[in-house]
């Protein structure tokens, strides 16, 4: 499936899941193809977001700081002390 980038961001290539097309309102401008290049474990399962310089993870009762390389840099398994 290619997704495709219009002016208000991505959307998929209009098909459903059955292959049926699906309507569309506007006309793709380009499209963008990602490659898997690298995996690392992490400690959390909950979420990923990243500044450009770290990947932050979570867990349902923890925060976890990596580098972009995938080292541990930080955990804080108590994050919703007061």
């Amino acid at each position: 499936m290619r997704e495709y980038l219009f002016d208000d961001g991505l959307v998929d290539d209009n098909t459903d899941n059955d292959g049926r097309k699906l309507e569309s309102c506007c006309e793709p401008i380009g499209y963008r193809k990602y490659e898997l290049k690298e995996v690392f474990e992490v400690e959390g399962r909950q979420g990923i977001a990243t500044n450009g310089t770290h990947y932050i993870n979570s867990g349902s009762t923890a925060l976890y700081t990596y580098d972009m390389e995938g080292k541990l840099l930080k955990k804080n398994e108590d994050p919703f002390a007061s």
